[in-house]
């Protein structure tokens, strides 16, 4: 989030600003004689001062220390010595009010069950300086928004996905072989795994392998897409006026970073697109999104900029999330032998060491189905999602105001102690007897609620969960060892941004035996 420097901007027209704001929202709302939610006392002009880094945590803790009163004494007279709970609770950045939304259930209420009002989620200012609006993961404009999840639903339905399934193995096989050749790059081979399956899926292009000349500019544009929409990072969000001053005055360097990331926007997502649109013209296109798009795009009326930019944001809006829950598991091995001892059991049990598992054999692997759950808990690829309500509403009894940005705080509901005890802790079993329907379940938290839930999660579960059981049947992953030889265990934290990953960690992956990488070389010599 936002560390506010005041140099930046002239006294006086931040006081305007503020003072235009907190006039606009006294008179505005006609229900402002409710009740408001609790929260830390804002700073004169400044608001609350919240840390850049990891702002999610931060905003954990202080919901337990805000929790509404009345919810206080009644948990208090159930659980003895319980610490607060802060499902919602009210902040102030600059002259924004905010609303932070800590809680599952919450979410559920406000942006499932009254979703028509929060379907929408605020455009930071840099976003729309870099052009990032456009396409399905951040567009505005629901007419357009429902045109673009159509064209997504094209290739991310399960029976659509059916489809792809060939060329899944395809690239699972391609993974495995490079965890073979170089286990000490597993990152880049868990980001080169969803780069190959969403660029196929969306453009129908084939990555001729790391390096790539296209799958470069992709990683870049995912990066620039991570830091634009980590919407905190940056003081242009909050004072949208900024973005009229003058480019050579001190501290406007964004207009530049935002235009050089909208030129390689446009650029790689219009290449990609070329691309697509050449090959159905040769007779040479494999199936994908642009594809169907274009073939159906007459009698759907889809625009073409819609099925450009929302294809290219299958890959920037989605890719990186499965591959940080790959490396997030890779981590919790590393942490957890016990665990993955137990998982390679229950997988070696279906499998009869005569094969390597399949996502049809998720329904016979609940250990492992539970592991994946827990890793998404505790590790979460995207903490935060901004939300915005279209009209004044009201929560049990305490008013949210017509465009109050809300913090949808997914690491925050994810680690709730009064929801999962010990939330540091990792303990797949939670997962074992539990109800997959029920809202606080992993996988109903982590991709979202309502409207806005990732159109592309069930793609994400299926890569997800194959891959973390190819990995468990066919390698051991151990610590590193020191030049004393000592284990070097590392920790379960996470980088910064809009989607994260584990910090870089080092780890020894090794096939399990010579069965178990000969069962990987079959598996390779059959898909690839």
């Amino acid at each position: 989030m936002v560390i506010v420097s005041v140099a930046l901007v002239p006294a006086l027209c931040l006081l305007a600003v503020v003072s235009a704001r907190a006039l606009w929202l006294r008179v505005s709302s006609k229900a402002s004689r409710k009740p408001v939610f609790p929260g830390p006392s804002p700073l004169p002009i400044v608001g609350n001062i919240l840390p850049s880094e990891r702002v999610w945590i931060t905003l954990s803790a202080i919901g337990e220390k805000y929790g509404r009163v009345e919810e206080r004494h009644a948990l208090s007279r159930l659980i003895p010595n319980s610490p607060p709970v802060g499902p919602i609770f009210s902040l102030k950045l600059l002259s924004t009010p905010v609303l932070v939304v800590n809680s599952s259930t919450a979410a559920r209420d406000l942006f499932e069950l009254r979703s028509a009002n929060y379907a929408n989620r605020p455009l930071p200012k840099i976003v729309q300086m870099a052009g990032f609006d456009r396409g399905v993961a951040l567009e505005h404009d629901p007419a357009r928004l429902r045109l673009g999840r159509k064209v997504m639903h094209s290739v991310i339905q399960p029976r659509v996905i059916v489809e792809f399934r060939d060329r899944i193995q395809h690239y699972l096989a391609i993974y495995l072989k490079y965890m073979i050749e170089s286990p000490d790059r597993f990152v880049q081979h868990a980001k080169l795994l969803l780069a190959g399956v969403t660029l196929e899926m969306s453009h129908g292009y084939e990555i001729s392998g790391p390096n790539d000349v296209y799958l470069g500019q992709a990683e870049i544009l995912v990066k620039n897409f991570s830091q634009a929409s980590y919407a905190g990072g940056h003081l242009v969000n909050w004072l949208p006026f900024l973005s009229y001053l003058p480019a050579w005055l001190p501290g406007m360097g964004f207009k530049r970073m935002a235009r050089q990331w909208r030129e390689h926007y446009d650029r790689v997502a219009g290449e990609a697109f070329d691309y697509a649109k050449s090959e159905i013209t040769d007779g040479t296109a494999r199936p994908s999104m642009v594809q169907k798009a274009l073939a159906d795009m007459s009698q759907d009326g889809i625009p073409e900029d819609i099925v450009k930019y929302s294809a290219a944001q299958v890959y920037s809006g989605g890719a990186d999330t499965t591959a940080s829950t790959i490396i997030a598991f890779i981590l919790m091995m590393v942490r957890h032998p016990e665990v993955q001892s137990r998982a390679q059991a229950e997988i070696d049990t279906v499998t009869g060491h005569t094969r390597l598992p399949a996502f049809a054999d998720r329904a016979q692997l609940p250990y492992v189905d539970a592991v994946l759950a827990e890793v998404l808990r505790v590790l979460p690829p995207i903490p935060a999602i901004l939300r915005q309500p279209e009209n004044d509403d009201i929560y049990e009894g305490r008013l949210i105001p017509k465009g109050t940005m809300m913090i949808e705080n997914i690491w925050g509901m994810l680690h709730d102690r009064n929801v999962y005890p010990e939330p540091a802790a990792f303990r797949p079993e939670r997962w074992l007897k539990a109800d997959k329907q029920d809202i606080r379940h992993p996988l109903n938290v982590a991709f979202g609620f309502g409207r806005r839930i990732c159109p592309g999660r069930l793609l994400a579960e299926e890569l997800a969960f194959t891959a973390i059981a190819l990995l468990l049947s066919s390698f051991d992953i151990s610590c590193a060892h020191d030049d004393n030889g000592d284990p070097i265990v590392p920790a379960p934290e996470q980088t910064n941004g809009s989607i994260i990953f584990p910090l870089p960690f080092r780890c020894h992956i090794r096939p399990r035996n010579d069965r178990a990488q000969e069962r990987v070389e079959e598996f390779i010599r059959a898909h690839t």
